[in-house]
């Protein structure tokens, strides 16, 4: 679980927690620790770096483990997708059907950190970018439209 700006593990309390209740026995959370107040100003590709780091400690730790989420919040989602690129490892790729046809899909078998992915989510996070001071909507604005005969 990754925070987002000036935020620290401690945001993700209550929910690791529900995670860890509800699927005991299905479930490792880890709230990320290396991104955290003022080390959130250090920009994504730092974060993001230093997140990777985490992920690779972590998995060497727990070798029990085989599949990977990400679960961020606001600029944690532009880190943790940082962070999934440096560990993606590609591994192979094959053709769900055997023919030239339009219906043909390339599936990628990769992994992150040697693990397989499952879920990427996360919550307003501004993977389009943002409209710089422009975050605050204008007033609404009301039009009245001529009446036609």
């Amino acid at each position: 679980m990754v925070n987002g700006l000036v935020g620290s593990a401690d945001d993700w309390k209550f929910a690791a927690e529900q995670f860890v209740r509800r699927m005991p026995d299905k479930v490792i959370v880890h709230r990320s620790q290396c991104n955290s107040a003022t080390q959130t100003f250090d920009g994504v590709d730092l974060m993001g770096e230093r997140l990777a780091n985490e992920v690779l400690s972590v998995v060497e730790q727990r070798r029990g483990v085989k599949k990977i989420s990400f679960v961020a919040h606001s600029l944690g989602g532009l880190v943790a997708r940082y962070a999934i690129g440096r560990l993606y490892e590609p591994n192979s790729r094959r053709k769900s059907s055997g023919g030239e046809s339009r219906d043909d899909v390339v599936h990628l078998n990769g992994h992150i950190a040697g693990l397989e992915p499952m879920n990427f989510i996360t919550f307003a996070s501004p993977h389009l970018g943002s409209s710089g001071n422009k975050q605050i909507l204008p007033p609404a604005t009301f039009f009245m439209w001529p009446s036609f005969p």
